[in-house]
Parts: C-alpha cells; structure tokens; sequence
C-alpha cells in the first residue's frame, strides 16, 4: 500500500515538474515609461498608439516582432506601461507571428525571410542581445523614440 501511494506521488511530481518545464520563458515583459512634449508638459492624450519592435542587434537591423498598444492616458502624467506579448498584430510575416520565446532563442539558428536594413536573415550569436524601437502617435503623427533600448534575458524561476 505504502509502494502504491509513493508511486502516485511520485508520478505526480514528474507532472509539475515536466509542465514547469515546459515553460521555458515568460510570454510577456513590461514595458514602462513616462512621455513628456517639449515644453517637459506629460503627454495625456485619450487615444495613443504605441508601436513597439524587437529588432536584431546587428548591423542587419531585422524586425523579428511587431505589435501596437492603444492606451487612454488621459490623467496619466505622461506615464504609461505595456505589456510587450499581448498587444494587436496584424500581418503573416515572421514579425507579425513569432513568440517572444522564439524572438530571444539564440539556439534557433538562421531565420530568414525577415525584412531587415542588410540582407533579409539573422543568424543570432549564442549571447546575443536584441533591441526594442518605440513610436507612439497621439494623433498629431508618429514620434519615434530615438533610443533604442538593449534587452537581454536574465535568469528567472518558476
């Protein structure tokens, strides 16, 4: 009896653990800021648009993920967040239907058919980095924050 409950819990932990490690990064990160216009007033338009690309690191430039956020940021201060993995995406190109996961796997080898500044693949390095470009449009016309901001993965758990 004791060998026939010590199984079933053994059986019962292999199960967590194989569904923890099936997931093997997060499926969303939380994009954070604060916009302010010339004269350093916030930014608290009713609709903005927020455009947000995960784009390779090197010289190549490619887009691997594309996606846009509408935010009401009337009484905000200018600040916003977003949660980069759940916004709209439209299109069937690699950009427009890739994972998170699958944008960060340095493992995956070449991805080809992207549209990029050079050529039109990445092969990325085995500690590579890729960058995130933001534009938001407030109705007045696309603002591209000019800095591109570095992302890479760091260890987490489950």
């Amino acid at each position: 009896m004791l060998v026939a409950r010590l199984a079933v819990f053994i059986l019962l932990s292999l199960v967590f653990c194989v569904a923890a490690q099936a997931q093997t990064s997060p499926q969303v990160m939380s994009l954070q800021g604060r916009i302010l216009d010339p004269a350093n007033l916030p930014l608290e338009s009713a609709s903005v648009q927020f455009t947000i690309e995960v784009i390779s690191p090197g010289a190549e430039e490619c887009l691997l993920f594309q996606e846009t956020h509408t935010l009401n940021m009337t009484g905000s201060g200018g600040v916003f967040s977003l949660n980069v993995g759940i916004g709209t995406r439209a299109g069937v190109g690699f950009e427009d239907t890739s994972t998170l996961a699958q944008v960060f796997n340095n493992a995956s080898g070449a991805l080809s058919s992207l549209t990029c500044t050079v050529g039109t693949t990445y092969t990325p390095a085995t500690t590579a980095k890729r960058k995130i470009k933001m534009t938001f449009d407030d109705g007045g016309g696309p603002q591209v924050v000019t800095q591109l901001l570095d992302l890479q993965s760091v260890p987490f758990a489950l």
